[in-house]
């Protein structure tokens, strides 16, 4: 079920330059507020079209601001990394951890994230 407090919305705005287009942060922030089914008022958050926003796992946003996502696939990493290092595997298990977890745990957010660089 949708839970009022944990929504939010972004407003964008497309200036274009030469045929390029470019998001522009509009301001002021517009209040809005939604009528849970009791009838009481739940403010709902505006976020700037440059912030990511992380859903089912991944960081997506207007403006493609992917350092978040980055910075998550590298903690990932590292404490993958850790784990392997401090375990006493096998080179069989080292090789289904490699495959059940990790590759899924990365894998899955690089096919929805797309790096400039």
């Amino acid at each position: 079920a949708l839970e009022l407090p944990n929504c939010f919305y972004q407003i964008v705005y497309w200036d274009f330059h030469d045929g390029r287009p470019f998001i522009r942060a509009l301001q002021p922030k517009l209040n809005m507020e939604l009528q849970d089914p009791t009838g009481k008022s739940i403010p709902i958050k505006q976020l700037s079209p440059y912030t990511a926003r992380k859903t089912l796992g991944h960081y997506k946003g207007p403006g493609q601001s992917l350092n978040q996502a980055l910075t998550d696939i590298h903690k990932k990493s590292k404490k993958h990394a850790i784990f392997l290092k401090q375990s006493n595997l096998t080179p069989y298990e080292a090789w289904t951890y490699y495959f059940a977890t990790y590759l899924p745990s990365i894998g899955d957010t690089l096919l929805n994230t797309s790096f400039t660089e």
